[in-house]
């Protein structure tokens, strides 16, 4: 007969707070990947993952310099040790940013170009990739804590209902920290659909869709569950989208332009069905 004291369920908590730990931290590459994709607008975030050959040290340019936006589509950095500009004009070109950079011997400026057709059809892929190797990423974590729960119960450390109970737990703790990529790819959709509606001059920026993503985050709080469904994204979406959106003279400048603009994307994107596993 095996014993089973009251400690041992701590065993299968153990197990599911580092599997959620790897999960958050899978999350966060993500997340910053998002954040470092040049998106049509200036953001000194494009500029994390670059790092600089200083003198055979392989250093982060944002520990080189001080890096700004003065304007919409333009980045400024002060290099610190000016003998560094080339090493860092160097590093710039050789990332895959698309930006050129230009110097005056104190400073280097980047102007971000318009995203064309093109380019939007990149990031997408990119996006897309990033959420799929991260949702590979989470399924494997939670498949290896699921094996260690079999385990466990086969080494008579925890009963069949624990195990049942460690699993459900698994399931969610997963949704507790992760937005699923599909809403992640949900959303990039709409933000791409405010670049190419015909109304809209400048749509939303990899920062937008980062603040779209943190409301629907907070909706689902309020709505008492630990994740996020397209309805979140969809309750929110005109909120967080209405005040980033510049529309052209033809559309006028009016708060309830701007906000139909946000219906009409949200009716013309698919929204994701549920997935399990």
């Amino acid at each position: 007969m095996t014993l089973h004291c009251k400690e041992e369920p701590l065993m299968y908590r153990q197990v599911i707070e580092k599997a959620a730990e790897k999960m958050k931290k899978t999350t966060s590459v993500y997340q910053e990947d998002l954040r470092s994709i040049r998106a049509g607008r200036a953001n000194p975030q494009f500029l994390e993952r670059v790092t600089v050959d200083y003198y055979g040290v392989q250093t982060p340019l944002t520990q080189m310099g001080n890096i700004t936006s003065p304007e919409p589509r333009m980045l400024v950095i002060n290099v610190w040790d000016q003998k560094a500009i080339p090493m860092v004009e160097k590093a710039i070109l050789k990332s895959d940013l698309g930006l050129n950079p230009t110097n005056d011997g104190k400073i280097i400026r980047l102007v971000v170009p318009e995203l064309n057709e093109e380019r939007r059809k990149e990031l997408t892929k990119l996006v897309r990739k990033g959420a799929e190797e991260s949702k590979v990423a989470i399924r494997s974590i939670r498949r290896d804590a699921m094996e260690q729960f079999k385990k466990l119960e086969k080494d008579g450390l925890i009963t069949e209902d624990d195990r049942a109970k460690a699993e459900k737990k698994m399931q969610e703790a997963t949704a507790r920290i992760f937005v699923h990529p599909t809403i992640c790819s949900y959303i990039i959709e709409l933000v791409n659909a405010t670049r190419r509606h015909e109304l809209v001059t400048l749509g939303l920026s990899t920062r937008g869709a980062l603040a779209v993503t943190k409301l629907a985050k907070a909706n689902a709080y309020i709505e008492g569950r630990e994740y996020v469904l397209p309805e979140d994204v969809v309750k929110v979406f005109p909120a967080a989208a209405v005040h980033r959106l510049k529309t052209s003279s033809k559309a006028g400048m009016n708060h309830g332009t701007a906000s139909k603009i946000t219906q009409e994307i949200l009716a013309s994107v698919k929204q994701p069905r549920p997935e399990k596993g």
